[in-house]
């Protein structure tokens, strides 16, 4: 485990908003119930499942060294191997002894579901989870908006502008290289050009709730320029207790996700974009996320919606 993978998991275990809504969230509901952790890191989820009553919590992971430092955190916590079974592995890889009441996890990345997430979920609830059991999380909604963040520009702005104005020298082919870099930044309430729209529901009880091709229709609140696609999640713990990394809540360890635009956008105020995401075959480590957008002119927007409802519909093609 190199410090980069520890500087990661400290980044994880300071955010206040993430570790507080676990602990609000497993108190009440691992208390009593054997507890599989799939993703264990450096153990402090299983940690609080112990602490808060579990009477037994499997640890997956698949990086050995991380979880043989979460198995003695634990164990100077007073959690022996009787305790904490540490599983090395990846999940879809291994079998429990037994199958749990509480399936734990934080497979969550800043668009949510990019980790590959409904997937080992999927597995988990035909092979690791007894039929009365739940997840914690046990659901996850994710979100996009129209966007133009200000970090976002400074980047660009950096390849198309200061190395030619700095040292004249002209560096704009990076465009091409950096544009399908996905980035993970902070997109401020003001960067964003419309509301927050479902493009993704996750049901973990329910795997059909999972689209591999879904839509969303995002329509201006105010003219300017676009840049790309905000993404975040709300996600659903259980026990009247919500995660969410909308840019109008207090900042999280994964801030939000920005997928650019290959070419800005110039819309008017009520001018819309439809956006539809395809996933691909899961596949270990994450899922690739491929979005095509269309710019409808607020003029042809009522048509375009009733040309979209028909084609939505039963038998519309």
């Amino acid at each position: 485990m190199d410090w980069k993978d520890v500087r990661d998991y400290k980044e994880m275990m300071a955010c206040k908003v993430r570790m507080d809504a676990y602990r609000a969230a497993i108190g009440p509901q691992c208390a009593g119930k054997v507890v599989c952790e799939i993703g264990v890191g450096l153990g402090p989820l299983s940690l609080m499942a112990l602490k808060a009553g579990a009477t037994r919590v499997y640890g997956i992971e698949i990086d050995p060294e991380a979880l043989a430092c979460a198995a003695g955190i634990l164990r100077d916590n007073g959690f022996g191997p009787d305790r904490f079974i540490p599983v090395h592995g990846l999940s879809t890889k291994v079998t429990l002894p037994e199958k749990v009441d509480v399936l734990l996890s934080e497979t969550l990345d800043s668009m949510g579901v990019g980790e590959n997430t409904a997937f080992y979920m999927r597995d988990a609830l035909e092979r690791h989870l007894r039929p009365s059991g739940v997840f914690l999380p046990s659901r996850i909604t994710c979100v996009t908006a129209l966007a133009r963040p200000r970090i976002w520009e400074k980047q660009r702005r950096f390849w198309t502008d200061t190395m030619q104005a700095s040292w004249d020298l002209d560096y704009r082919g990076m465009l091409p290289t950096i544009l399908p870099m996905n980035r993970v930044i902070h997109v401020h309430q003001e960067d964003l050009r419309s509301k927050w729209a479902v493009w993704q529901r996750v049901d973990f009880q329910q795997p059909q709730t999972f689209q591999e091709h879904s839509m969303a229709l995002l329509q201006a609140t105010r003219p300017g320029q676009v840049t790309g696609l905000a993404r975040a999640f709300v996600a659903d713990m259980g026990a009247g207790v919500e995660l969410s990394t909308l840019s109008s809540q207090e900042l999280t360890c994964w801030k939000q996700f920005f997928a650019p635009f290959e070419r800005p956008l110039d819309l008017a105020k009520g001018d819309a974009v439809f956006v539809e995401f395809t996933t691909n075959e899961p596949d270990f480590p994450g899922l690739a996320v491929e979005s095509r957008v269309t710019h409808v002119p607020a003029a042809a927007l009522p048509t375009f919606v009733q040309d979209l409802q028909a084609r939505l519909a039963p038998g519309g093609g």
